[in-house]
């Protein structure tokens, strides 16, 4: 038996009723459409429909957001029993694969779906079942080896190791990683969780691109990889680089693959370093992204800064923190491992916003009946201090970046700020062999 799955439902979005035609027995039936955030991922829209006239019932899920900014891969290694209930979040464009037994359950075959790993299995196991009896009689042959496979389907239900691959390229499914153990879905061993950008040919078979539009796109000639600001040819050395103006580029949108605009600056931030800045919008469909790299090559050690924040000045102190920073508020217990959130250039206000906004999006599996009212308190407790610290009227915390290429930074009042502590530390063997740096060879040949 699978665990229940909990949601989170506003009490403020009331459940929307729509009658509807209904595709079994052509009468008129109804259509409930309700509002849920899934914790760890986003909101979603659940959708049920039910006849009272011939008793048909049918459910659904569509993302309630836009088109994920990637497509995603997720594989999961299940290794017991308990692993089963892992929750699924299955849009209509997921494929899922189980290598082991040469299952391919394609996107086309089943509309989106809240379910658990065994829950899928389940029904993959019960619509393969449905017509056996029929079968034995009419193919024997064929019902001889589907009662194999589902053999196997079974094997894998009580406890059988395998693999579980869902991959789709609108981004909106999710396998949930294991919350006990782990803070973040990155930490967790079992799962592997990649990023990709979609193909045309992905976004026309969701419906994001027409034919026509393709054929326009191969109309558009090619950019050039020759590219030059200011009477200056980039695709030579950079030697002369005017290392403070902006460079605009043009290049597909990673949303609606129209042409955009990346805009680089080099520029030379006080008491830091030099830093690469790069922006892109698309006015086609309005999707933007940001990145922050630091300038020069890999520091000999990494860095921690420490920040006590005090009163409203604070708030306005400017922040770099790069994708490779870790960030701790030990005052509330967060901790946000290092890729959680991506780059970031703000001030500290900015960066608490948006610690904020990605946790009232990936809300963790805590809220819920299977949890007793001392989690709940305490989940509610850490989130009102974070709202409190948004808003500034709760002050006397530490943010800590923990940095191990020492990219981030926060900006300093004075010569002597005793509200900022900055710490450079060796770097431990792990991190280097995370970094990919144990094996680099940076001595002159």
């Amino acid at each position: 038996m699978s665990e229940a799955t909990n949601v989170f439902i506003n009490p403020d979005e009331p459940v929307t009723q729509i009658e509807s035609f209904c595709t079994s027995c052509e009468g008129t039936g109804m259509t409930r459409l309700l509002l849920c955030s899934i914790p760890f991922f986003k909101d979603i829209v659940v959708m049920s429909f039910s006849c009272d006239e011939c008793g048909y019932k049918n459910s659904e899920i569509q993302s309630a957001g836009n088109l994920a900014e990637k497509g995603v891969h997720i594989v999961l290694k299940l290794t017991n029993p308990e692993m089963l209930n892992r929750e699924v979040v299955k849009s209509e464009w997921a494929t899922i694969k189980i290598p082991d037994i040469e299952l391919e359950i394609p996107a086309s075959t089943q509309k989106g779906s809240f379910s658990t790993v065994e829950g899928i299995i389940t029904k993959s196991y019960d619509e393969l079942s449905y017509l056996q009896p029929e079968r034995r009689v009419s193919d024997p042959v064929t019902a001889q080896k589907i009662d194999e496979f589902l053999e196997r389907l079974n094997r894998l239900k009580q406890g059988e190791p395998f693999t579980f691959e869902l991959d789709d390229p609108s981004g909106n499914s999710y396998i949930a990683h294991d919350i006990v153990k782990y803070k973040h879905a990155m930490n967790d061993p079992s799962l592997t969780i990649t990023h990709y950008s979609r193909t045309i040919e992905q976004m026309v078979a969701m419906g994001y691109m027409t034919e026509e539009q393709v054929e326009e796109e191969k109309k558009v000639p090619e950019v050039e990889e020759k590219i030059t600001a200011h009477g200056q040819d980039f695709s030579q050395p950079l030697g002369s680089n005017p290392s403070e103006e902006v460079i605009e580029m043009s290049t597909r949108c990673f949303a609606c693959f129209k042409e955009g605009t990346v805009k680089t600056c080099l520029t030379n931030i006080p008491h830091f370093k030099e830093t690469l800045v790069m922006a892109f919008s698309c006015d086609y469909c309005g999707a933007k992204s940001n990145e922050v790299k630091g300038g020069g090559g890999i520091p000999e050690k990494a860095r921690r800064i420490t920040l006590h924040v005090n009163n409203e000045t604070d708030l306005s102190r400017f922040v770099i923190k790069s994708d490779s920073a870790s960030i701790e508020i030990p005052e509330i217990g967060l901790e946000l491992t290092h890729g959680t959130m991506g780059p970031l250039v703000s001030t500290v206000e900015g960066l608490i916003s948006k610690i904020h906004e990605e946790l009232s999006k990936n809300i963790s599996f805590v809220v819920g009946d299977s949890r007793d009212n001392a989690d709940n308190r305490r989940f509610t407790d850490f989130f009102g201090s974070l709202l409190e610290m948004k808003k500034g009227s709760q002050f006397f915390y530490r943010i800590i970046i923990d940095d191990p290429l020492s990219n981030s930074y926060i900006a300093g009042i004075g010569e002597n700020d005793s509200q900022l502590e900055v710490v450079d530390y060796e770097r431990s063997e792990e991190q280097n062999e995370e970094l990919g740096i144990t094996d680099m060879h940076t001595e002159a040949s």
